[in-house]
């Protein structure tokens, strides 16, 4: 029999994107925001079309991607999550020539994956597993309407706070973990 399959996304699950995208804002712009100040998924929505331009320059640098600081307690949760379920990482990428190349380096050195347990797509209800966790509400939304005998969870930014989805929604390792056990 096969062992269960989490499928993880990267972005705010494991690594910390915003902060840094906002901090870089700040720099070039003097625009001041934290995921606390507003209420979509898609920060970059917030942005003028200048500010959207400058900032995604300086994402797309080589360095940008692999020096994202892990989310505290994401290695910890993966070495548990891993004793019970097989982890794949299902995660987006920016256009920039070392995206792809950072994001594996960061996943093989500092999270434990193996290079065929990273899938790089934007289309993650391609995806098969047992268990989705994201921080985006479509792409958990979308994937549960293609494996309905899937457990979707939606992991908790501050940004995400008013969209509902509370039945979906963890706040931590501890309930990840609770739901993977629910559902073996």
């Amino acid at each position: 029999m096969r062992r269960k399959r989490l499928l993880c996304d990267v972005d705010e699950v494991l690594v910390d994107f915003q902060r840094p995208a906002l901090s870089i804002l700040e720099r070039l712009t003097g625009k001041k925001l934290t995921p606390d100040d507003y209420e979509v998924w898609d920060m970059f929505s917030l942005f003028t079309e200048e500010e959207k331009t400058l900032v995604r320059e300086e994402i797309s640098k080589p360095g940008f991607c692999r020096a994202l600081p892990p989310v505290p307690g994401a290695a910890e949760g993966l070495l548990e999550a891993r004793s019970l379920v097989d982890v794949f990482a299902v995660t987006s990428h920016f256009t920039s020539p070392t995206w792809v190349h950072e994001r594996d380096a960061a996943l093989i050195e500092d999270f434990g994956f193996k290079r065929g347990e990273i899938v790089h797509t934007s289309a993650k209800f391609l995806v098969k597993g047992d268990f989705l966790l994201d921080d985006r509400p479509k792409n958990v939304t979308e994937w549960k309407e293609h494996h309905p005998d899937g457990t979707a969870m939606l992991w908790h930014i501050p940004n995400t706070r008013k969209l509902g989805m509370d039945d979906i929604r963890v706040r931590s390792w501890a309930e990840v973990l609770e739901r993977i056990k629910k559902g073996l």
